[in-house]
């Protein structure tokens, strides 16, 4: 297998350096096996920064060992050229498809990237995986295990998120200002555990199926309760809870394609080796 190197998403060298040179250091005799893992595990991922470059880290045991040839494990980048409606059922979508190399240092994977978009709420970044060919000389992907967004699911390529963004404009961050406060006498303050918890699956807890419809739910509840408004007999199935979980809490398998690595709200049309692809 021939993997050409993308010209539109390159690897910073210097930055790079600068990030091998610091997963070395946590690595170092100062630090425990425990203080070396914490570190490093806080900059796996996908990580887009302010400069507009992206730092990018992958833990891989035994990879190389599996790996046909070192160099060719890569990067894969799929950029949206089109809008993606995240309310339609089904849906067919150019992906501009892009593959560069990585540093490898031990049991990891690093690299500083730039021409990745970072996706918001309204527009769609770029989805990443990491490929390699085994001995075999079978085409296996590595999924980032720590993402920041998995709009098509575990199965299916991580996007890079403007997490930064997402952050600033919260509409809750009066809440949790309030909440971080320091509280007298330097005690932690703390929340006492709930002890009536109401489960939702996110499928059936809404007439839509999804976390957006479940949220308008709640919103309209809480307006209804703000008024003074009686609520239906359906709406009062949702209060009267200390805390709300949202099932399932482990991926399910019924959304996996059979005999294939791919899921089902994530597929690739066209040629894989092609730079335009349709998924």
């Amino acid at each position: 297998m021939v993997v050409q190197v993308s010209k539109s998403i390159t690897l910073i060298p210097a930055e790079t350096g600068k990030l091998l040179a610091w997963a070395s250091s946590r690595e170092s005799a100062s630090n425990s096996l425990l203080e070396a893992t914490q570190a490093l595990a806080r900059k796996l991922g996908a990580h887009y920064r302010r400069d507009g470059l992206t730092e990018i880290g992958f833990w891989v045991p035994g990879l190389i060992a599996d790996a046909l040839h070192e160099r060719e494990i890569y990067l894969e980048v799929f950029t949206p050229l089109e809008n993606i409606d995240w309310r339609s059922d089904e849906q067919r979508v150019r992906f501009k498809r892009d593959c560069l190399h990585l540093e490898q240092q031990g049991e990891y994977i690093w690299g500083v990237v730039a021409g990745m978009k970072a996706g918001t709420k309204d527009k769609a970044g770029s989805f990443y995986w990491l490929r390699y060919v085994d001995r075999a000389g079978n085409l296996r992907t590595v999924r980032d295990l720590v993402p920041y967004s998995l709009p098509y699911g575990i199965f299916a390529p991580a996007e890079l998120y403007d997490r930064a963004s997402l952050q600033a404009k919260r509409a809750d961050l009066e809440y949790f200002k309030q909440t971080a406060a320091k509280s007298k006498g330097g005690k932690i303050p703390r929340v006492a555990s709930p002890s009536n918890i109401l489960q939702l699956h996110i499928g059936t807890a809404s007439p839509t199926g999804t976390i957006e419809g479940l949220t308008q739910l709640y919103q309209t509840i809480g307006e209804k309760i703000r008024q003074d408004i009686p609520l239906t007999e359906t709406e009062k199935n949702y209060i009267g809870y200390e805390a709300i979980q949202l099932l399932p809490t482990e991926p399910t398998i019924e959304f996996r394609d059979e005999y294939t690595p791919e899921s089902e709200f994530f597929s690739i049309v066209s040629t894989e080796d092609e730079d335009v692809v349709e998924i």
